[in-house]
C-alpha cells in the first residue's frame, strides 16, 4: 500500500453483494489519487473475493466485519479505514460517475463538493433533483439533499465523533449525517458534473411487508434522534422548518398503500399536524390532502387517503 495520502476515498459497504458488486467497482476510474475501501459486512457470499479480484485494477483494501452490522455500522467502519482528504460513498448495487472531473474541484476551498446524482430504472435515466442551497432549511427531504450520493466530504469533518450514523439505523443512515453536516454551516461547491447513478429495482421488485416496517420505523428514529441532537446543540429552533419537514416525511407512509394507519399517522409527531399548510417543500395539493386528514375523522380520512396512492412521491 502506498503510503502517499489518497485525496479521495471511495467507501463501499457490502453485504452479500455478489450480485452487483462488480459492476459498481467495474465503474470506477483507477486513478493514483483514488483508494477504494470496501467493507464487507460479514457477507456469506463471494463478495470478498470479487471485491480482491479488483487489487490489480484499482488501489483497494478490503475490510471484512466478523458478522453482519447493518449499513451504517459499515459506513461508520470505512470512514476509520480511510485515508483520503475526501470520502464519498458508493454503494454496492450503484455506480460511480467519472472521478478525474471532479478531483480538480476537491481543494482546500471545499468541505463538500456535491455533484449531480441520476438515477436508472429499465434503462431509463432520471436526474434528480438538487438545492440550489445548501443551507439546511431549504433542503426539500428527498435522496439527493439527503444522501451521501454524490457528496466528497472532508474526512476530518466525518471522522468527528458525533458524525457517525447512527447505530442500527439502515435506511435514512445518511441522512442522518448530512443533516448534521449541512448544520454546521460547511463550506460547499455544487458541480453539474454527473457523480453518482442509484439504480431503482426494475418493475415487478417490490419491498416485503417486514422491509417496508423496517424502512418506516429507520425513519421515523432518525427523526426523533436528529431532533434530540439538535436541541442537546441549542440549533432546534434554527431548523425548526427542517424538523417539521423531516417529521412529516419521517410518518408519510403511514397513509399510503396496503400498510395504512391513519390512526398511528395522526399520533406519530402530532406537532407537525398542525403545521402541514407551512411545509414550503411539500406540494401545496399535498399539503391540502394532508391537513384534511389531519382534521377529520378516520373514515372520511380513509377516502382521501386514497387519493394518495397513485402518487410516487409526497414530499
Amino acid at each position: 500500500m502506498s503510503s502517499e495520502i489518497p485525496l479521495l476515498s471511495i467507501v463501499i459497504p457490502a453485504y452479500n453483494a455478489s450480485a452487483t458488486l462488480s459492476r459498481a467497482l467495474g465503474s470506477i476510474e483507477p486513478l493514483d489519487s483514488v483508494e477504494v475501501v470496501v467493507i464487507d459486512d460479514g457477507s456469506t457470499d463471494a463478495t470478498a473475493s470479487i471485491a480482491a479480484s479488483f487489487t490489480d485494477r484499482l488501489t483497494l483494501r478490503i475490510i471484512s466485519l466478523e458478522r453482519n452490522s447493518g449499513a451504517s455500522a459499515a459506513w461508520n467502519e470505512g470512514i476509520r479505514a480511510s485515508r483520503g482528504t475526501f470520502v464519498t460513498r458508493l454503494d454496492a448495487d450503484d455506480i460511480l460517475g467519472p472521478v478525474s472531473p471532479v478531483i480538480p474541484l476537491l481543494t482546500d476551498s471545499a468541505d463538500i463538493l456535491w455533484g449531480r446524482v441520476e438515477s436508472l430504472k429499465n434503462g431509463k435515466r432520471r436526474r434528480l433533483k438538487r438545492p440550489e442551497s445548501a443551507d439546511l432549511n431549504d433542503q426539500p427531504i428527498c435522496v439527493d439533499s439527503f444522501s451521501l450520493w454524490g457528496k466528497a466530504i472532508r474526512r476530518s469533518l466525518l471522522s468527528e465523533p458525533d458524525m457517525e450514523c447512527f447505530p442500527g439505523i439502515d435506511c435514512w443512515d445518511d441522512l442522518g449525517v448530512v443533516a448534521r453536516l449541512l448544520a454546521r454551516h460547511p463550506r460547499v461547491v455544487f458541480t453539474d458534473s454527473l457523480t453518482y447513478t442509484y439504480i431503482l429495482q426494475p418493475h415487478g421488485q417490490s419491498l416485503s411487508t417486514s422491509s417496508r416496517q423496517r424502512l418506516l420505523n429507520d425513519h421515523i428514529a432518525t427523526a426523533r434522534l436528529l431532533e434530540q441532537r439538535f436541541i442537546a446543540d441549542g440549533i432546534a429552533d434554527r431548523y425548526a422548518e427542517f424538523l417539521n419537514h423531516l417529521k412529516f416525511a419521517a410518518k408519510v407512509k403511514l397513509l399510503r398503500h396496503r400498510d395504512r394507519d391513519v390512526a398511528a399517522w395522526k399520533s406519530t409527531f402530532p406537532e407537525v399536524n398542525r403545521r402541514i399548510m407551512g411545509l414550503r417543500h411539500v406540494a401545496l395539493r399535498h399539503r391540502l390532502m394532508f391537513a384534511a386528514v389531519a382534521s377529520l375523522p378516520t373514515k372520511p380520512v380513509q377516502l382521501i387517503a386514497n387519493l394518495f396512492d397513485s402518487q410516487e412521491s409526497l414530499t
